[in-house]
């Protein structure tokens, strides 16, 4: 009997946790410093792919975790995904098309945040910068600046806790409204 009161623990801490994240990666993809310096176009897609970076970071920093719960990344990416569904029929987008929308959105997002991942392992700021103006999330004039701004948001995260990560205590621990 005890194995079922560790699932339902189990799934409660990975809800609470994946709902702080989702939180966190919505909020800091909507920080106005990217958009307010002309980093990043205030549009839907400016901000979607501000989500895929953020969200790339974000799960970069779970897996770096040595006791990794594998079912978070997942729920976290699905919960992101129900954000961009419920955003898209907030602004009208009727059910005849949700599903081809939806599949462009994430498409394009799985498509950036594997680029932009990749760039992040070889540690090279040009490479990050490079994927950033190939994928059209900003200008070359632009790329450093918000490459600069990805990066301090990396460190930022590499300062928290483990269980405060794998309890998605992220609030108390960096404010999302603080930009880096």
């Amino acid at each position: 009997m005890a194995g079922i009161f560790d699932w339902f623990a189990a799934r409660g801490r990975r809800n609470v946790a994946v709902e702080g994240w989702r939180r966190f990666i919505i909020t800091k993809a909507r920080d106005v410093t990217p958009y307010a310096q002309g980093w990043v176009s205030d549009t839907m897609e400016g901000r979607s792919q501000m989500v895929a970076l953020v969200t790339t970071i974000v799960l970069r920093r779970l897996r770096s975790i040595g006791s990794h719960d594998p079912k978070l990344g997942q729920m976290l990416y699905h919960a992101i995904f129900d954000s961009f569904d419920a955003a898209l029929r907030e602004d009208g987008v009727g059910d005849a098309s949700i599903a081809r929308r939806m599949r462009k959105i994430g498409e394009e997002f799985v498509g950036l945040a594997r680029a932009f991942d990749g760039a992040l392992e070889t540690e090279n700021a040009s490479e990050v910068e490079g994927v950033l103006v190939k994928n059209g999330v900003c200008s070359a004039s632009h790329s450093a600046a918000l490459a600069a701004w990805l990066a301090a948001l990396q460190v930022d995260l590499s300062t928290i806790e483990e269980n405060d990560l794998l309890y998605g205590r992220i609030a108390a621990t960096l404010s999302p409204d603080e930009s880096p």
